[in-house]
């Protein structure tokens, strides 16, 4: 009787909601998105934060219910994600493996766009773990076997080259562009120490900075390495006096450079390994690719 009851209230609900099944399955999917979309957006919050352990917890959880909806554009995202977690870690070829199978992902659901993507991402990080992989070969071969003589004998640098380089470098920071005017002119020199005077009695710290990494190239074009590495240290300094990352980033790269002329291969790996990581984590790809392309020449040479 009792069941009878509870079958006979089941079927009178329903018939109060005028719901066919397909309403139920629909609601039921809606559902699931809204937990898979708040379990990513925890995610996404916990990597934010540096929280990476309970990060990947959540974006586990997630990739499992899309595998669970057979979701495969879905399980991409969520891979992709988690690649990004990964890279963050600094644990890039574990980021590869992941991004590797999104593309897989992606190429079966026929998301032909996506799919493009996670390739060119595919392809930039790898060249970020090639130039990781170039620094620390270098380093532990230069703590093997220390060289009997300095480097500056053994190591023929181009100094035109890199200073060409880096100047392609410098010029990314925009309040570079305001002196470009100076940097073909025989007197250079005299003009950006002018104008650097002037910028540090008016308290315009991101011009002096700027200034610091022009002349600095200048002195490096010079052979004047020592004076190089001073201006170069100065401008990091300012720019990490304001926070400013990408002018860190590319204050390392150069203060890299002049220890890598000079054979001081520890602080090599450090600058260098730093300024990429953080081109990385600005997602800046132009300034990424001109680090690594500076690397390659530096070691190649």
């Amino acid at each position: 009787m009792l069941k009878a009851i509870l079958i006979t209230s089941l079927f009178d609900l329903l018939k109060k909601k005028e719901e066919s099944v397909d309403y139920y399955i629909q609601r039921l999917y809606e559902l699931r998105e809204e937990e898979i979309e708040t379990l990513i957006n925890l995610g996404a919050i916990y990597a934010e934060e540096e929280k990476y352990e309970e990060s990947l917890e959540y974006l586990e959880q997630a990739l499992s219910l899309y595998k669970s909806m057979d979701d495969e554009e879905g399980q991409a995202y969520v891979l992709d994600s988690i690649g990004d977690v990964y890279l963050n870690m600094r644990k890039i070829n574990t980021a590869l493996e992941y991004y590797r199978e999104a593309f897989k992902f992606y190429s079966s659901a026929h998301s032909v766009s996506a799919k493009e993507e996670m390739l060119e991402k595919i392809k930039e990080v790898e060249k970020i773990r090639d130039a990781v992989d170039i620094v620390d070969k270098h380093k532990s071969k230069s703590d093997e076997i220390p060289p009997k003589f300095p480097v500056e004998e053994e190591y023929v640098a181009d100094f035109k080259k890199i200073s060409e380089k880096l100047e392609e470098l410098i010029k990314i920071i925009e309040t570079t562009h305001i002196y470009d005017m100076y940097f073909k002119k025989k007197d250079a020199m005299e003009h950006l120490q002018e104008a650097y005077n002037i910028s540090k009695e008016i308290g315009d710290e991101k011009g002096e900075a700027a200034l610091l990494l022009m002349m600095g190239n200048i002195l490096l074009k010079e052979e004047n390495l020592r004076n190089a590495l001073r201006n170069f240290s100065d401008a990091h300094a300012l720019y990490e006096k304001m926070g400013d990352e990408k002018g860190k980033a590319i204050s390392l790269l150069l203060i890299g450079t002049v220890y890598f002329i000079l054979g001081d291969m520890g602080k090599v790996s450090a600058s260098f390994r730093k300024s990429v990581e953080k081109f990385q984590e600005l997602g800046d790809k132009h300034s990424e690719t001109l680090a690594i392309d500076l690397l390659n020449m530096l070691y190649n040479e």
